[in-house]
């Protein structure tokens, strides 16, 4: 994985994508209509990899209607032209991905696809389905502008003495099948005070269903000084049972005695970065003192760089 955005479009999203723009009214714009040019930029990012289900020809033939669809097409063809975008026409890649589900061989398409935001031409129900099969996010026309919020803007919040736990993640809630949990300083923690952050946060964030897959969680921390592997192992066994009572369907938690070069503590999932200074296993001093988190979408392009370099880190 690299620091492009995977895109999976379905030519049928593409004709209708002119139809989801909010009008105007009165000559003033519509308040959902930075979000319709969000993804209109992120369809014509040449960074980012945008694949289609459809012969590239027949692309191009589609650009020739003078209707605004057509012309909507037309830029984002020629956004990729000449080397500068990454415009992939597969026509065979949406019967590809429902003979894989049909088959019961669904994760196996979808594994291969575990930062992909997914455009289909069906409806907000389909969608979820899939959703709660793999922790992925798939996008309809119905639901485009309604995930805009969370997927192109950061969202900042105060931690204090009047932050009781991390329930409020709950309203952030999106899609995933992987966490990364960095935090040189956990386990030296109060045992009390681990456990209530950790099932609270963990709460919060993980999909309350996950019907083809198992989860994965990957912490990476230190052992405290003074205490060795066998203290350092007992606590974080702990902390597994914390998370994988959590759920029904089975979470797998790996637990990475690791020195980060990073000050800040960070969690990330699929598509979110969720930055905080202090970290998430606040006691009542700290929360005290204050804090900010950040949550950054995959849209937002340090975050796939930070992803990216602390994977590298733990798969050295």
């Amino acid at each position: 994985m690299d620091n492009r955005i995977n895109i999976y479009c379905e030519f049928a999203f593409f004709e209708k994508f002119a139809d989801l723009c909010p009008q105007t009214k009165n000559g003033i714009p519509h308040k959902d209509y930075k979000h319709w040019e969000c993804y209109f930029d992120m369809f014509c990012g040449k960074n980012d990899i945008v694949i289609t289900d459809i012969e590239k020809k027949e692309f191009i033939s589609q650009c020739n209607d003078d209707s605004i669809a057509g012309q909507i097409l037309k830029l984002i063809l020629e956004s990729h032209a000449d080397g500068r975008g990454n415009l992939v026409c597969l026509s065979n890649e949406k019967t590809n991905m429902e003979t894989h589900e049909q088959d019961d061989n669904g994760l196996d398409y979808f594994s291969k696809h575990e930062q992909t935001i997914f455009f289909l031409n069906q409806n907000e129900e389909t969608c979820r389905y899939r959703e709660n099969n793999y922790g992925l996010i798939f996008i309809s026309p119905e639901t485009l502008l309604n995930r805009a919020e969370l997927l192109f803007t950061p969202q900042r919040y105060e931690i204090n003495e009047n932050t009781k736990n991390w329930s409020f993640l709950k309203k952030n809630i999106s899609p995933c099948n992987t966490i990364y949990l960095i935090d040189n300083y956990i386990l030296g923690k109060e045992s009390s005070i681990i456990e209530n952050n950790i099932k609270s946060l963990f709460d919060a964030i993980l999909p309350s269903i996950l019907n083809k897959r198992s989860f994965k969680v990957i912490v990476s921390t230190e052992i405290p000084k003074g205490q060795d592997e066998q203290w350092a192992n007992k606590r974080a066994e702990k902390l597994k049972r914390w998370i994988e009572e959590l759920r029904s369907y089975k979470i797998e938690v790996f637990i990475n005695y690791t020195k980060n070069k990073h000050h800040d503590r960070n969690l990330f999932s699929n598509y979110f970065l969720f930055d905080c200074g202090y970290g998430f296993i606040l006691s009542e001093n700290e929360k005290q003192k204050g804090t900010k988190l950040t949550i950054f979408p995959i849209t937002h392009r340090s975050t796939l760089a930070f992803m990216q370099s602390f994977k590298d880190t733990i798969n050295k």
